[in-house]
């Protein structure tokens, strides 16, 4: 299997993204003081998935259809 340099380092981009996004999240959360504010760190954890699977698909470890696809 041969790997595509742009891709490789277009995924690594996508994980240097997402991690620190899910890290200020634990943060968040461990913090929050009003429902609304476990609402938002939800959402941006939904942020930061999408980021990891995006590096995942550029490096051919995740294959499934988006949803809606």
């Amino acid at each position: 299997m041969s790997y595509d340099p742009i891709k490789v380092t277009q995924a690594g981009d996508a994980l240097n993204r997402g991690i620190p996004i899910v890290n200020t999240v634990w943060l968040a959360l461990g913090n929050a003081e009003l429902d609304r504010d476990v609402d938002r760190a939800a959402d941006t954890l939904f942020e930061a998935r999408a980021k990891l699977i995006e590096a995942q698909r550029l490096i051919g470890l995740h294959n499934e259809p988006e949803p809606g696809e």
